[in-house]
């Protein structure tokens, strides 16, 4: 079996697993299926290439240094409290995939999300605006292309309280402050690499706010039932520097916009 299989990797063929586990007969170690999971994005991943733009487009990053930032950010009310919002991570992790396809390296500054890190991408989970701010930072030297897909909070409590905060009021105020603006500052580097922005928008999509000023700029319409941040699909409409003005795109599954957004740059 052995050399049948090293036959097939000369020959080019990829092969997943087996994994190392429990197993059906109660034994332990190596012979587990690859879990569906891990398996889908691994098809995935080689289809990529393909499917961005033509044969050409296969590893059109390969030499380059991506960096995403994806899902969330929590902001703290109390111990067990926070301010966040909807975002389930899928547009940044798949951005990041397709990065990873197209041969790019790729870093992902990561909220918290219930994903799985992509095969071969270099994961730094973070949790509030100011954790991504500064894991950006630290990682944003050599970065050829910065795409800000996380959702990160705009505001958060000015004062986190040290302790859960008792139902002992009718009413209860919470004075929140500016919380940092990642994508604004990458923007804004002396020498910033190509920078993406993404927003989540119900309105006034036409609008690219001109204080993050990246090249290219991706809206979310959330104000139609058939996008939002947990579904497959969504409706996004695009802005670049170089193209004018906005194109909107139908509901598309999100794995296709993505690697429209790669093949694009």
């Amino acid at each position: 079996m052995q050399a049948n299989r090293a036959v097939l990797e000369r020959r080019g063929v990829a092969l997943l697993g087996p994994d190392s586990g429990d197993q059906a007969c109660g034994e332990q170690g190596l012979g587990r299926m690859s879990e569906p999971d891990a398996i889908a994005a691994a098809v995935l991943g080689a289809e990529a290439p393909r499917a961005a733009a033509g044969p050409a487009a296969g590893q059109r990053l390969a030499g380059r240094l991506v960096l995403v930032t994806a899902g969330p950010t929590r902001e703290a009310i109390d111990p067990v409290r926070y301010i966040s919002n909807r975002s389930s991570g899928k547009m940044g992790y798949a951005l990041a995939r397709a990065a990873q396809a197209a041969g790019a390296r790729v870093i992902l500054v990561s909220g918290p999300v219930a994903l799985e890190a992509p095969a071969g991408v270099e994961r730094v989970l973070v949790e509030s605006a100011e954790q991504m701010f500064a894991a950006t930072h630290e990682h944003i030297d050599d970065v050829d292309i910065f795409i800000g897909a996380a959702a990160v909070s705009d505001y958060r409590p000015e004062q986190a309280s040290a302790h859960k905060i008792k139902k002992s009021q009718a009413e209860l105020s919470i004075e929140l402050v500016r919380a940092p603006d990642t994508l604004a500052s990458v923007a804004r580097l002396e020498h910033a690499p190509f920078t993406v922005g993404f927003a989540a928008e119900t309105d006034r999509l036409q609008r690219l706010r001109a204080r993050q000023a990246p090249q290219q700029a991706a809206r979310h319409d959330r104000g139609q039932p058939a996008s939002g941040p947990a579904r497959a699909s969504t409706g996004t409409t695009t802005r670049s520097r170089y193209s004018g003005p906005m194109a909107a795109r139908p509901f598309l599954v999100r794995r296709r916009v993505n690697l429209r957004a790669i093949s694009s740059n």
